[in-house]
């Protein structure tokens, strides 16, 4: 398996590289259908700001096709309807929360190879575990 990895650029110009090797042992290719070469990543966040700019960072370069939706309830639904390649949560979500909805992916047998990256404000320690144990693959803040 080749490393696949997704550059996320924060406001403050850092980067940090996420890589998933391992983490989706049964990805073989991009699933996305507007780009048949492009990943697709579901951005599950409520700030439309934020949304956007996440958006607009990983579709720059066309190798990611990325949808939003702005609340727990919709991302469930969103990822049953079109399974993406990558979950991108924020932790803050009207409906049901971040964590709510890494619980209930991770409980279900078509969406648990998923990886899902935590990207939240929330810093402090035991929301990072919390996460984590969850099954998050990775917590950004």
């Amino acid at each position: 398996m080749t490393q696949r990895t997704v550059l996320l650029s924060t406001e403050r110009s850092a980067s940090r590289r996420i890589a998933s090797t391992g983490v989706n042992p049964q990805l073989t290719a991009p699933t996305s259908r507007c780009n048949p070469g492009a990943y697709r990543v579901l951005i599950v966040e409520d700030e439309q700001d934020i949304a956007g700019l996440i958006k607009h960072t990983l579709e720059r370069g066309g190798e990611a096709e990325a949808e939003i939706v702005g609340s727990g309830d919709a991302a469930l639904k969103a990822v049953a309807d079109r399974p993406p390649d990558l979950v991108i949560l924020d932790l803050n979500l009207p409906v049901l929360s971040g964590m709510e909805v890494c619980r209930i992916l991770r409980g279900r047998a078509d969406a648990k190879h998923i990886p899902i990256i935590m990207l939240t404000a929330r810093t402090t320690e035991n929301d990072r575990v919390s996460g984590l144990e969850l099954g998050a693959d990775d917590y950004v803040t």
